[in-house]
């Protein structure tokens, strides 16, 4: 993080399925940069697993590696995108807005899901200590 701190990134911010496609040659493409920011590229890159993997441990190594082909990263960045990825996003929005409808939902969400995200947040601290 103190590498952000003197090279702010740009990130995407909003990096969801709809957001990426992939072209009759297989080329991926990244759409949609209307959240652009200056912003933390492990965030970015957390948020892309959580948002487009589908907590598929086929996409979340297939993501990483494509990835780091391009930002090899080190055992303490890799540490940070792990611990990232297993901050629960919809508890947080849940809890910080308790009375909206959509609360109700993110939770539920969650809750469906769990048993799949320990299993990824699994795969990430096994890539954490490659």
């Amino acid at each position: 993080m103190e590498k952000e701190l003197f090279r702010p990134a740009l990130i995407h911010n909003d990096i969801t399925s709809p957001n990426v496609i992939i072209s009759d040659d297989g080329q991926l493409f990244i759409i949609d940069w209307d959240h652009i920011k200056i912003g933390s590229v492990y965030v970015d890159v957390a948020k892309a697993l959580m948002n487009t993997t589908q907590f598929n441990p086929d996409f979340i190594q297939s993501l990483l590696k494509g990835y780091e082909e391009l930002y090899p990263l080190d055992r303490t960045e890799r540490k940070l995108i792990s611990s990232l990825y297993g901050l629960p996003r919809e508890a947080w929005q849940a809890t910080r807005f308790p009375n909206r409808p959509r609360s109700r939902e993110m939770l539920d969400i969650m809750e469906q899901t769990w048993l799949l995200r320990l299993k990824a947040m699994d795969l990430l601290d096994e890539w954490t200590n490659q």
